[in-house]
């Protein structure tokens, strides 16, 4: 199985007089194989919780564990604004 994961962050400013080539990017986060598992696993990144995803995925393909589902329904209450009758929501 292939997979393959990708982040591209990049912030754009017409006045700047710097070029954003590879080498912008090499100073900063580019990786590449291998090590772009390794620099993100566990970050509070996008590419960090695609990884966990991805390897819990990975796990459940391999049969190694069997999701679940469940559902908790907490005992609250609806905000006040939408329990007057004269609003069309839920309480009209």
């Amino acid at each position: 199985m292939k997979v393959f994961l990708a982040m591209m962050s990049h912030e754009t400013t017409t006045f700047s007089n710097i070029p954003t080539d590879c080498g912008q990017f090499e100073a900063r986060n580019l990786h590449y194989g291998g090590g772009i598992v390794e620099t993100f696993r566990g970050t509070g990144t996008c590419l960090g919780g695609m990884i966990e995803a991805t390897e819990r995925l990975l796990q459940v393909a391999a049969g190694r564990i069997r999701p679940t589902a469940a559902l908790r329904t907490p005992p609250i209450l609806p905000p006040l604004g939408n329990q007057v009758h004269s609003n069309p929501g839920p309480f009209r």
